[in-house]
């Protein structure tokens, strides 16, 4: 990967317009071997003036309060998790979600289909932000060369080993990571 890469190179220009007003200055943070190649979701919580709190919380994930502008989240969760229910409450912020938004695996809290609606779109904007396709690809690239594997033709080991590094360099979960490479279509449309 080159020493620089901003968050413009990597996102699709509409994903960024969802942050309006904050979405230059999010294009312009950056991505480089002294922060990591893997996106902050505390500065861009901090960019959109919304506090993050890690507390003991006994049944969910986290929580995003509209109002007050405070994501609170699990501390006692492993650090993807975090870092995903982070950003997945961020996409109730920049999607415009009313009141107490929570995420939880107790889908009987969702009481209603505009609720249920909000946390399906919440997960699709925590995984294009955590895991846009451009980085994907230029992580996966960078990592091929690494192992001097040849990209036209990767066997399901090489494909499962790249899919496992390419989560602990993005900082996500391997089960996210495997949903983003399908959802994206990265081994399908010829990329490798």
């Amino acid at each position: 990967m080159p020493k620089k890469i901003f968050y413009k190179d990597i996102y699709e220009p509409n994903f960024l317009d969802k942050f309006g007003e904050n979405s230059r200055a999010i294009g312009n943070l950056e991505l480089s071997e002294e922060n990591g190649f893997f996106i902050d979701v505390y500065k861009i919580a901090e960019i959109l003036n919304i506090t993050v709190n890690q507390e003991c919380i006994s049944d969910d994930s986290g929580e995003y309060d509209s109002v007050n502008r405070i994501i609170t989240v699990n501390e006692f969760e492993p650090e993807c998790r975090q870092r995903f229910t982070i950003a997945h409450e961020l996409g109730h912020a920049v999607l415009g979600h009313p009141g107490v938004s929570l995420r939880t695996t107790m889908l009987e809290k969702y009481q209603d289909v505009v609720k249920k609606g909000h946390e399906v779109m919440a997960n699709k904007f925590a995984a294009e932000l955590l895991m846009p396709r451009n980085l994907i690809l230029q992580t996966m690239n960078e990592l091929i060369a690494e192992k001097n594997w040849d990209s036209k033709s990767l066997d399901n080991d090489q494909v499962d080993e790249l899919i496992s590094l390419t989560a602990k360099k993005l900082k996500v979960s391997e089960i996210s990571m495997n949903y983003s490479v399908k959802n994206n279509n990265i081994f399908v449309d010829g990329d490798y």
